[in-house]
């Protein structure tokens, strides 16, 4: 499983503006909070093995809990 630090140095090095992330029981979602959301959704480290994936697909193919944790970045 990916800890919150790992899942953060990766996708600060694939996703630098990011400055927001959202806990999932599935993966961590990392984003600019400042950003309109005209496309651009941020990034999904996943919990399980650290795979990087975009927000959408995310929502459909992991069924993330409704629930989650905001980290601040």
């Amino acid at each position: 499983m990916t800890a919150f630090e790992d899942a953060k140095a990766v996708a600060l090095r694939h996703y630098p503006q990011a400055n927001c992330c959202h806990e999932y029981d599935k993966g961590y979602h990392f984003f600019d909070k400042n950003l309109d959301s005209d496309g651009d959704c941020g990034i999904v480290v996943l919990k399980s093995g650290g795979d990087i994936i975009s927000f959408v697909p995310f929502l459909l193919h992991h069924s993330p809990n409704p629930k989650y944790v905001e980290h601040s970045i």
